[in-house]
């Protein structure tokens, strides 16, 4: 019943799984399969449904606290930072997309953190947990991690390709 849901929840698990991978160090041509993966996620979102929300969902799982969230951020500032000092020292002025890169880590943490809030509706596998979670994911893609995704998508597209890392 949902095939843009189960596509998107594919496109979100392949998301974070990579983010996950990154937990011992940067994997084996990251920045290709961070270009990938999240073309991918902004062509499924965009594909998601309208669908209203219901408050009556509840939901097993947990979200991830603000400290969980820290953790996995200072662990993918080390994972991209020599990159984006690289990028930042390659710029010779201050450019708003130089300073904006230095966000990278905040914009991947925050995408895999709304995306993982939505899979814990997903995951439920009833009717209205599907809907729950298209509705999350489609709220905070429009509100909060959509945003982080273009920023993440053009910083990660200039590592790759002026830098030449994958």
């Amino acid at each position: 019943m949902w095939p843009q849901a189960h596509a998107f929840s594919e496109d979100a698990t392949a998301y974070c799984e990579l983010i996950d991978s990154a937990a011992n160090g940067k994997p084996p041509h990251f920045y290709q399969q961070l270009l990938t993966s999240m073309s991918r996620l902004a062509r499924s979102a965009n594909e998601l449904p309208q669908v209203c929300s219901s408050e009556e969902v509840e939901c097993g799982g947990h979200r991830m606290t603000h400290d969980e969230w820290g953790l996995l951020a200072r662990r993918l500032s080390d994972v991209v930072g020599r990159e984006v000092a690289e990028l930042m020292a390659t710029d010779d002025a201050k450019t708003a997309s130089s300073v904006r890169a230095v966000m990278l880590f905040d914009d991947l943490a925050d995408i895999y953190r709304d995306l993982r809030d939505g899979m814990r509706f997903y995951c439920l596998k009833t009717d209205k947990g599907i809907e729950e979670a298209i509705w999350q994911w489609r709220f905070d893609y429009e509100a909060h991690w959509g945003q982080h995704l273009f920023d993440a998508l053009h910083t990660v597209h200039r590592i790759r390709y002026e830098l030449h890392e994958d």
